[in-house]
């Protein structure tokens, strides 16, 4: 397929739903890059692996649904007022940290209906309310275009993430 990541998710999606790739190899291709360039950049900072690889494989043996805008598209979470059951969450804080939701929150559950399948939750300030994506618990996360310096906001970890 070449470079999947120069495709966005309406056009991964596409991709699916044409049957040009699988949800199981788009995921193992988000997989490859994560742990490609997280150890740099410490974006991503809980990994769903084994969670979206039976979701991948349930969407793939399932098929696309009519109402799935993103069919098996890899997303990641923002740990920031987002419970997913059976996943870790903690705000960007230490307080939180170890807490495990037991529901998914609205976000979560449409994110699902869309198509779209959880690898991972992305660093935040803590409780979002810095404007550097530098929490105590996981430590900043960096610019992938200059890893010196810290990306901006309470969705540093999602953007640097995305570039």
């Amino acid at each position: 397929m070449g470079n999947l990541g120069a495709f966005d998710a309406v056009g991964l999606g596409q991709l699916v739903r044409r049957r040009k790739v699988s949800p199981v190899e788009l995921l193992e291709h988000a997989i490859r890059r994560i742990d490609a360039v997280n150890p740099k950049l410490n974006a991503v900072i809980c990994l769903l692996y084994e969670q979206a690889r039976a979701e991948a494989r349930a969407r793939t043996e399932r098929g696309v649904q009519p109402e799935e805008r993103f069919p098996g598209v890899p997303y990641l979470l923002k740990d920031l007022l987002t419970d997913m059951r059976g996943a870790p969450f903690a705000d960007g804080s230490r307080f939180v940290h170890g807490h495990v939701s037991q529901v998914d929150s609205e976000l979560v559950r449409r994110s699902r209906a869309s198509g779209l399948v959880i690898a991972g939750r992305t660093n935040t300030s803590e409780f979002g309310v810095l404007t550097t994506a530098e929490p105590l618990l996981y430590g900043p996360a960096r610019n992938p275009w200059n890893p010196g310096l810290t990306t901006g906001g309470s969705s540093g970890g999602s953007a640097a993430s995305s570039a």
